[in-house]
């Protein structure tokens, strides 16, 4: 990977909230999330593409990602076949799409090609920055 700088976030936590965090302060917007949920959904359709135009992270994750709670092969946690909430909240697909779940990750590529991670494999639960360096010192501010 020449010419790649990485970072990886030490003690910055794990949740999505540190991600976003980490991620969006510096990035250059529209940025592009990939979230993948395969530890809890079926391999089919446990990839999802969602864009950000702005710092409102949430917002896209509960128009865009609440639905899968209602999902059949979803039986753990809060939402086992006999306890489904009629409401679903952020804090449930949180709670239930848990990013330290093996098989459960989210990228972010900026407008600038720089990105981010969470993953249990990849990054070793930690949060990853990456992308082409243009000018070391300056890359991950």
């Amino acid at each position: 990977m020449y010419g790649v700088a990485y970072e990886e976030l030490d003690d910055i936590g794990t949740e999505y909230e540190n991600f976003f965090d980490a991620v969006l302060p510096n990035a250059s917007f529209p940025v592009e999330v990939v979230f993948c949920g395969r530890d809890v959904l079926d391999n089919d359709d446990s990839i999802h593409v969602l864009t950000l135009h702005d710092s409102n992270w949430q917002a896209v994750l509960e128009e865009q990602l609440l639905h899968l709670l209602n999902r059949g092969e979803i039986t753990t946690g809060l939402f086992s076949k006999y306890a489904r909430p009629a409401r679903k909240t952020l804090e449930d697909f949180m709670s239930e799409f848990s990013l330290l779940m093996a098989y459960n990750f989210i990228v972010t590529r900026d407008a600038t090609d720089r990105f981010g991670m969470l993953d249990h494999f990849c990054t070793n639960g930690k949060i990853a920055h990456f992308g082409k360096m243009d000018d070391r010192k300056t890359f991950f501010n």
